[in-house]
């Protein structure tokens, strides 16, 4: 069950780095760089409810998030940066990015 409310947030110069390793030893990123001329991140909760019952009557109402819903929005985003984020093969280098 999605929430009603979302949050959106005005950012300034985002920016991305691959993950290039994730060990027990700890984690290791790519180079940071700029992501694109970004619009809103919006924020939306995702949230289990219920109804706990005890005493033959309903004792309290409860909530838990469970996750987030995340849209980044950006007013443009070049073809290399999309490339590099799936992991699609630069072709110029004839290597997969990774």
């Amino acid at each position: 069950m999605a929430s009603v409310k979302s949050n959106r947030i005005n950012i300034k110069k985002p920016v991305y780095c691959l993950l290039t390793a994730d060990t027990t030893s700890g984690t290791t990123y790519g180079e940071v760089k700029p992501f694109g001329e970004p619009m809103q991140v919006q924020i939306t909760p995702q949230m289990s409810t219920g109804v706990l019952y005890g005493g033959g009557r309903k004792q309290e109402d409860i909530g838990k998030i469970k996750g987030y819903a995340v849209a980044f929005d950006v007013n443009k985003l070049f073809s290399e940066v999309k490339a590099e984020i799936m992991g699609h093969m630069d072709l110029s280098r004839s290597n997969a990015y990774s």
